[in-house]
């Protein structure tokens, strides 16, 4: 699996008592799409992440840097991606 670093741009144009302060993207694109809000949103740029930089890539998001390897983004010593256990058991646990 590769991983992907894409940027986004948003424009809206939106009533000045609706900030966008505190207001997710899903909010945002509800409003673009179904609310009272026009706007527009384009790729910038989309590349493919290095394996090596997958973690310096997670902290400058702010991120600690341990979401890759949680979600298995980092390949082992041969480039295979490290299967990781989610914590779901059985009864047979």
């Amino acid at each position: 699996m590769k991983i992907m670093k894409t940027v986004i741009s948003v424009t809206i144009m939106h009533p000045e008592d609706e900030p966008l302060d505190h207001k997710s993207l899903g909010e945002m694109g509800y409003q673009i799409d179904e609310g009272d809000w026009l706007g527009r949103i384009g790729t910038l740029s989309e590349e493919t992440v290095p394996p090596d930089k997958i973690v310096a890539e997670a902290k400058a998001l702010g991120n600690d840097g341990s979401f890759p390897e949680c979600m298995g983004w980092l390949p082992d010593d041969a480039g295979e991606l490290i299967e990781q256990d989610n914590g779901a058991r059985t009864g047979d646990d």
